[in-house]
């Protein structure tokens, strides 16, 4: 038996912990992973109208079932406690966050939920729901400031 934990092996279990809860919620089967972490850095230097917020996009189809779309894992990593992840009622439009990274939300979409940042905290959620990074307060986020988040994608099999 061994004494002390292997990186690897942990990590791998640890997964598998989080494999599982998906397994109980959407998908039963196998999920497509990547074995690296995708982090969010964000900070201001001009924008601090909080009726802007982080353009909202979607990672699988609106029509896909729940329990086939892909998951989204999100880790929140700063300690700011601003804001956090907005769902959306509304519209697929066309993501062009790679031009703009803001969105004037208000003007298209109601704002089904926020669910809230808070230092280390992991949410999944199913992709088919459009969605956002949400600030309530920019000048966190101004400075010194930054906004972390650690992502990952679960795709079932």
């Amino acid at each position: 038996m061994y004494t002390v934990a292997h990186p690897t092996r942990t990590y791998y279990n640890e997964m598998d912990r989080i494999l599982n809860l998906c397994r109980k919620y959407w998908w039963k089967g196998d999920y497509d992973w990547q074995r690296i972490y995708e982090v969010n850095c964000f900070q201001t230097i001009t924008e601090f109208d909080p009726k802007m917020q982080h353009y909202p996009h979607i990672d699988s189809a609106f029509n896909t079932p729940d329990n086939r779309s892909t998951l989204n894992m999100i880790v929140y990593l700063d300690k700011e406690e601003n804001g956090g992840t907005a769902v959306y009622d509304g519209e697929w439009i066309t993501n062009d966050e790679r031009i703009h990274m803001l969105y004037p939300v208000e003007e298209r979409f109601t704002i089904e939920r926020i669910i809230p940042s808070k230092f280390n905290r992991c949410v999944i959620f199913p992709g088919n729901r459009l969605h956002g990074g949400y600030i309530e307060d920019y000048e966190k986020y101004s400075g010194e400031g930054w906004r972390f988040t650690q992502v990952q994608f679960f795709i079932p099999q």
